[in-house]
């Protein structure tokens, strides 16, 4: 009897240990943060000072960029790279190679994809430039001093968008009457972490406006989310109570750049450091419950202090039962991004010329 109460023991033992040693694997959420597309010049490229070149032996000044897409949507087309060098409002820069198109913008046409469990991290780029200074321009520029301070600017374009699946509850108990609801309705969702993109929805307001009807009409639908698909249900609204779920959705620009919906990427001016933006950031957003699209008013959000849009069900759609469920909020943008480079130019030594 011993015996069999000491084999009993260890084999349990010998099943507590292997269960301790089987851990699952946490996958990340790469919907977080707040950056989108990085871009950085190579260390010396361009470099911190040049000499001007001559008419015959133009200077070719090396640029290049290490592009990366951090965040966790990928960009697949329509992107842009725009680069130039500048002074005092005029540019510096001529001999544009085989890699510009027209307009002098940088036909890149990044295909980078997201952070996800294929890329971690993200996909990233180096691209290798080259760039001849304008010879004529310079000449007037060093006239008066031997060397002179100009800036080198990068400016990206490309479509980006944030996405967000949020958890919430859908309460007709507005009055607490019931026993044991599903859920009670959260008043206010802080989100502080992003999404994985420089626009970040930051706050969703979730109020549950209450509904009496009071007339009849048969335009009236009753949304039941109980099951796996939501269920619309006609009726008349004479006597019939309910609530009319609504959410603020709060949105900022947490990046460093410039978001609209009506960038036209290709542009020279859209794409260009100095134009393009000339008004506040605007985006568009959409959301939906369970594959219910809401109306959102605005739908295209200008992005000024505390700025949010208001998302509901249309009009005729009451809910009166308790729900939990998922709302998805959807906002696209064209995103621009700038960095820039101090970079000197120097006369030639006499006799170089």
């Amino acid at each position: 009897m011993k015996k069999t109460i000491i084999t009993t023991m260890l084999v349990l033992l010998m099943i507590f240990i292997s269960g301790c040693g089987q851990t699952q694997k946490q996958v990340p959420n790469y919907y977080t943060g707040f950056a989108g597309i990085t871009m950085d010049f190579a260390q010396t490229m361009p470099p911190s000072e040049v000499y001007e070149g001559t008419k015959n032996h133009p200077n070719v000044i090396p640029i290049a960029l290490e592009i990366a897409n951090v965040g966790a949507y990928s960009v697949t087309n329509n992107s842009k790279i725009h680069l130039k060098i500048w002074h005092d409002g005029r540019p510096f820069l001529s001999g544009l190679g085989n890699y510009v198109g027209t307009n002098n913008i940088y036909d890149a046409n990044l295909q980078l994809r997201g952070r996800s469990t294929d890329w971690p991290n993200g996909e990233n780029e180096y691209l290798a430039l080259g760039r001849i200074l304008n010879i004529g321009s310079l000449s007037s520029l060093l006239k008066k001093s031997n060397k002179q301070d100009v800036d080198v600017f990068a400016t990206a374009c490309y479509p980006y968008q944030t996405t967000l699946t949020q958890s919430i509850c859908i309460d007709a108990d507005i009055h607490h009457t019931q026993n044991n609801p599903v859920c009670r309705n959260q008043p206010v969702y802080t989100l502080g972490a992003g999404q994985g993109a420089p626009i970040a929805i930051t706050k969703i307001k979730s109020v549950m406006v209450p509904f009496t009807g009071t007339t009849k009409q048969t335009d009236l639908t009753i949304l039941d989310f109980s099951g796996d698909k939501p269920v619309k249900r006609k009726i008349t609204s004479e006597n019939s109570q309910g609530v009319q779920p609504s959410f603020n959705i709060y949105i900022e620009n947490k990046g460093k750049g410039h978001a609209d919906v009506k960038l036209k990427i290709y542009d020279k001016d859209a794409c260009d450091s100095e134009k393009g933006f000339l008004g506040v950031d605007k985006v568009n957003v959409s959301a939906a419950i369970a594959g219910v699209p809401l109306v959102c008013n605005p739908e295209i959000l200008e992005l000024q202090q505390n700025a949010y849009t208001t998302c509901y069900f249309k009009k005729g759609y009451i809910i009166n039962s308790n729900y939990e469920n998922l709302l998805n909020i959807n906002v696209t943008y064209d995103y621009k991004d700038t960095i820039t480079k101090k970079m000197t130019i120097k006369r030639l030594p006499t006799g170089l010329e």
